[in-house]
């Protein structure tokens, strides 16, 4: 028996899969595999991200999970906020590079975050250097320098680097766990924007954000 029948077989006998083992990793035993792995998430993935691609899901969810897991966030509440959280920044679960918007531009591009000293932005074009990026949009000079020496990586000199898959999971896992204390009490007082205000600032996407975290909070019975 080959490997791939034999976890076909356990797919199988785990009611992932449907047919027969035939020992070949085709797309349908990949993707119960994926299903198997994310447990219960996967479902709860395709419902927060309506508009995502399958793929995207199928690449991102595995990534975020560990992440997660890996500061010690695999918390329903957090696991849904990390979600939730790429869902108000990007709705195809991609990580991706801030768009140019009234947010963020006056005249030129990201001019917006020229001269920030609350995000770090002192040296010209740093506006446009530390714009966000990633699953959850790391912002500004200083977040780019703080969660690069937590990484060991640096991304002050390689900012574009937040934009790769696992890195960008691995962000956003740091950057809620640098945040945990104030993301549950405010997920406990049922208060939503202020659990969105703690990653973003504002208010931006936080319809997105909530409306997400109450379609996964339903699967999961998160209060």
């Amino acid at each position: 028996m080959t490997l791939v029948e034999a976890v076909q077989q356990w797919l199988i006998a785990g009611g992932h899969l449907a047919g027969d083992a035939d020992g070949r990793p085709g797309p349908l035993t990949r993707m119960a595999w994926l299903r198997a792995m994310t447990g219960g998430w996967w479902a709860v993935a395709r419902a927060m991200f309506p508009d995502a691609p399958g793929e995207n899901i199928e690449r991102s969810l595995p990534l975020v999970l560990a992440a997660l897991a890996g500061v010690g966030l695999q918390q329903e509440r957090m696991v849904l906020m990390a979600l939730a959280t790429v869902r108000a920044e990007s709705a195809g679960f991609v990580p991706l590079n801030e768009f140019v918007s009234r947010w963020n531009t006056l005249e030129a591009p990201f001019d917006g975050y020229e001269g920030r000293r609350n995000l770090g932005n002192t040296e010209p074009g740093d506006g446009a250097r530390f714009r966000g990026r990633g699953y959850v949009q790391l912002t500004g000079r200083d977040n780019y320098y703080r969660i690069g020496q937590q990484l060991g990586v640096d991304l002050t000199a390689a900012p574009e680097r937040a934009n790769e898959w696992g890195l960008a999971a691995r962000i956003l896992a740091l950057f809620l766990a640098n945040n945990r204390e104030r993301i549950e009490a405010a997920i406990d007082a049922g208060d939503l924007a202020e659990a969105r205000r703690v990653v973003n600032g504002g208010r931006h996407g936080l319809e997105a954000f909530q409306r997400a975290f109450r379609v996964g909070s339903r699967m999961v019975d998160v209060d």
